[in-house]
């Protein structure tokens, strides 16, 4: 009787959603476009399977092995790779909205432009990833590691990189008053030397922030 790690790799466009594939082998398969919704598919190797396009939404990839594969554009939504190898992995402008990373291999990943907004990258391995212009906007990297890692233009507003210590005020009232002061002679003044043009705005929005961070008690 033929295995299942024996039959031709070619599932384009193929609909596995919600099958058991847990530990098949998939290596260099060609499932571009295919529905693996809540496949499970922990185990499984996927090594340079070609997964462009393809859904699988809320699939389970626990400790998967897929280094060098292509999830260009995939659809990642709620996934779970937990301990998966995606070592070398393309997943550029690949939506992982909430995936859960922890502790998986992305070295040297490709995850330029991937949203991975409120994705869980606790203790991940993203070691010289290219994250240029990724959406990571409260995804959690606490204990993950970013040496090398690319991150221009990457969007991290609010994402969580360690864990919250509470701090005692910086600043007394007389110390804010005195800076909200300098703030606004120094935004007099440059007012006064450049014309209507000038890029003030930038300016205020700068020091605004700079005495918001100094200030920033905790309730």
């Amino acid at each position: 009787m033929e295995k299942r790690e024996d039959f031709a790799k070619i599932f384009r466009d193929t609909d596995f959603s919600g099958v058991d594939l847990s530990g098949i082998d998939l290596s260099d398969a060609d499932l571009r476009n295919a529905e693996l919704v809540d496949a499970d598919l922990h185990g499984a190797n996927l090594s340079g399977a070609d997964l462009r396009g393809a859904n699988l939404h809320g699939a389970d990839l626990r400790g998967a092995n897929l280094r060098g594969a292509f999830l260009y554009d995939a659809y990642l939504v709620d996934a779970k790779f937990s301990s998966a190898d995606l070592g070398g992995a393309n997943l550029g402008n690949a939506t992982l909205y909430e995936a859960y990373l922890g502790d998986a291999n992305l070295h040297d990943a490709n995850l330029r432009g991937a949203m991975l907004y409120g994705a869980d990258l606790r203790g991940a391995n993203l070691r010289g990833a290219d994250l240029r212009d990724a959406f990571l906007c409260y995804a959690d990297l606490r204990g993950s590691d970013l040496r090398c890692a690319n991150l221009h233009g990457a969007d991290l507003r609010d994402a969580i990189l360690e864990k919250q210590k509470e701090q005692e005020p910086i600043a007394t009232e007389d110390e804010k008053d005195f800076l909200e002061k300098e703030v606004k002679a120094f935004l007099c003044n440059y007012d006064n030397e450049f014309d209507d043009d000038a890029p003030t705005y930038d300016i205020a929005e700068h020091f605004y922030l700079l005495g918001k961070n100094s200030q920033n008690p905790t309730e």
